[in-house]
């Protein structure tokens, strides 16, 4: 196992909530100087679902994550020739031509893409790939039940067959959603903040970010713990820069 102790040893301890000592930037470029051709394909992985998430915002004509791989002229030269990202993303854009199409099913790219990762990868991204997805269905449960709407269209891109999927989905004409255990907080985080976009974002960020703390256990000293501390590092950064207008923003996305 390649161990990386001078690398996490220089990493400053991260606290939601806090302003980090240490910026994603200067990270990525320790990570650069420090880390394994091998290991680096992780980061590019890690790094793609920002690139993901980027594509909806280059259609909405907005800024985009600077943490990701492609800056926007990558971003739609990589579109132009069919490269970099899974075969799945480009069929996406040659069955919606149209941008407000592209926009209203973006969830489905979400969706694929965690499906895709979580069969492909194995430690740390498997179980930050995992969770997302998860937290995400949870979520999307609740807001679905407590709006009173249909739990088949809110679902409508996932895989059915998934225990998670058919979990919601036997719970569709309840008057309520139970998560299960390891999601139970969640239910109480979205009722206590759901009128207040920026404090259910506090809450959201805080719960994931003690998850993925939790995730960098496995191997303290590998690549893992350094996309760990990454991931954990991009959603106290969020939170340290985070105003009104783009907390609604940023809760409406995880929604």
């Amino acid at each position: 196992m390649y161990g990386y102790y001078f690398l996490v040893n220089a990493l400053p301890p991260l606290k939601f909530g806090d302003k980090p000592e240490i910026a994603y930037e200067e990270v990525e470029a320790l990570v650069d100087q420090n880390v394994a051709p091998s290991d680096r394909k992780k980061v590019t992985l890690f790094k793609q679902y920002i690139d993901l998430k980027n594509l909806r915002l280059l259609w909405m004509d907005l800024p985009i994550d600077p943490r990701g791989n492609l800056n926007k002229k990558e971003l739609e030269a990589a579109l132009l020739i069919h490269d970099f990202f899974p075969p799945f993303v480009f069929e996406f854009i040659q069955t919606y031509e149209d941008v407000s199409q592209r926009l209203g099913n973006f969830l489905f790219l979400i969706a694929r893409f965690l499906q895709y990762q979580i069969e492909m990868e194995k430690g740390f991204l498997h179980l930050f790939f995992r969770f997302e997805r998860e937290f995400r269905l949870i979520l999307t449960a609740l807001r679905a039940k407590d709006q009173k709407k249909d739990l088949s269209i809110e679902l409508q891109y996932e895989d059915t067959k998934d225990t998670l999927v058919q979990k919601i989905l036997s719970e569709k004409e309840g008057a309520s959603f139970e998560p299960p255990d390891e999601f139970r907080e969640v239910k109480n985080l979205y009722f206590a903040h759901r009128e207040n976009p920026k404090n259910l974002f506090f809450a959201c960020s805080e719960f994931s970010f003690r998850k993925i703390g939790e995730m960098k256990r496995i191997d303290p000293f590998s690549i893992d713990a350094i996309l760990a501390y990454m991931a954990g590092l991009i959603l106290v950064e969020d939170w340290s820069l985070l105003d009104e207008e783009r907390g609604k923003a940023i809760v409406t996305s995880l929604l």
